[in-house]
């Protein structure tokens, strides 16, 4: 083998070695978030928008991948190498499909995402056998400091208000410390957060959306160059 082969061969070690690593990271991560916020997933019927299922999913795939290359590259075995290879090819085909899937259907999604939300907090919340869900909306409504689909009186449609006569005590703002009150006060907004959930939603989506773009983007240029790196140091070994 040239010296120049040589040298991509640790290279391509390097690289799915870094791989590695940052499967490790993000198939954590999905651990941490499937078990702290999992039951977000009880607010929609859409399980693949949770991040901790995408997350366990992309860093079992990276494991894997990286394995290969790992192997392939320092042992010098061309059929890992070749199966790296097509590997690398399947998740950067699945990538494009998923992209060019989710910018057809944004709009269908921010639309089911509202009927979910309706569905949680007007017909869900507080009723027997719910307990995820109204769990998952009372982190929700703390975590985003939101309160109700747009407004707080939202809750006044609830089944729950209709039950309790009361809104969720997570309406209230941090300083209020006794249940929400139900009337409509003078300065409302300082006893109720004042923004809606659906829109703190889609805003966080939206931030969300943006990074993940950019990050498979970058992810996409680094499997590229795998691919092509694979090829040369396969095609030396043969």
């Amino acid at each position: 083998m040239s010296k120049s082969c040589s040298c991509l061969k640790y290279l391509l070690f390097i690289f799915n070695f870094l791989f590695f690593l940052i499967g490790c990271a993000i198939l954590g991560l999905g651990i941490w978030l499937k078990v702290e916020k999992g039951d977000y997933v009880d607010i929609s019927q859409y399980d693949y928008l949770s991040a901790a299922n995408v997350a366990i999913a992309i860093g079992s795939v990276i494991l894997v991948v990286s394995f290969l290359g790992c192997c392939g590259s320092i042992k010098e075995i061309a059929p890992m190498l070749i199966a790296f290879f097509v590997l690398l090819v399947i998740i950067f085909l699945l990538e494009i499909a998923i992209g060019i899937f989710a910018y057809v259907q944004k709009d269908d999604l921010e639309t089911e995402l509202q009927k979910d939300l309706t569905q949680a907090m007007l017909n869900k919340y507080g009723e027997s056998g719910e307990g995820g869900l109204t769990k998952a909306v009372d982190d929700f409504q703390r975590d985003f400091h939101c309160c109700g689909i747009d407004i707080y009186t939202d809750w006044r449609g609830s089944k729950y208000y209709q039950k309790f006569g009361k809104f969720p005590q997570t309406c209230c703002t941090d300083g209020q410390t006794k249940a929400c009150p139900t009337e409509v006060v003078a300065e409302w907004h300082r006893v109720y957060k004042p923004e809606g959930c659906y829109i703190k939603l889609k805003d966080f989506l939206k931030d969300n959306f943006l990074y993940i773009g950019v990050t498979a983007i970058v992810f996409a240029i680094f499997q590229v160059l795998g691919m092509i790196f694979s090829m040369i140091l396969y095609r030396s070994i043969r």
